[in-house]
């Protein structure tokens, strides 16, 4: 994760990550006797995700208001070379699942005892089977969700009071 203010009310955070699967299991297979020979990768699993976000609070204020951009990657193709294995013959095996979100949100102090809260957000995915070439499935949507809460803190009975409204 890597922060830092853009100046007095801005600041921006970047962060990514990558699994290690693809570049370990070739090795590991390696030292497995006959391993090769049952199952080989043309994209080992792999793992891939990232978050970039923006955010306002300007100093004395009792709002926050963000963006925040994210999604994730995960792929794997497997071969199948050996029949015992896949008797059908249909040889390669695979799946991918992509998503990826922008978030509005907006954190507001509407008085001492009354908050709201507000997140927004839509995206794009994608997922994707394949067995073989004749066996497969693949679909994309497009999501988009909202949710709105207001809290009401009664200290006196130390007791928070939450509504609100979701839309999907």
């Amino acid at each position: 994760l890597l922060e830092a203010p853009l100046n007095s009310d801005w600041s921006v955070a970047v962060a990514g990550r990558r699994s290690y699967v693809d570049a370990v299991l070739p090795a590991v297979l390696n030292l497995i006797p006959g391993a090769n020979d049952a199952i080989s990768f043309t994209v080992a699993p792999r793992y891939y995700d990232y978050q970039l976000r923006v955010e306002r609070k300007p100093k004395n204020s009792k709002t926050r208001l963000f963006f925040q951009l994210f999604g994730s990657d995960d792929k794997l193709v497997a071969l199948l070379p050996n029949p015992s294995i896949d008797p059908e013959g249909r040889g390669e095996f695979g799946t991918s699942l992509n998503y990826n979100r922008l978030l509005f949100g907006l954190d507001s102090k509407l008085s001492d005892r009354v908050d709201l809260r507000t997140r927004t957000a839509i995206g794009f995915d994608q997922f994707s089977f394949t067995l073989g070439s004749d066996i497969f499935a693949k679909t994309s949507i497009i999501p988009f969700s909202s949710r709105d809460t207001f809290t009401i803190g009664v200290p006196e009975i130390k007791t928070t009071f939450a509504a609100g409204l979701d839309l999907y």
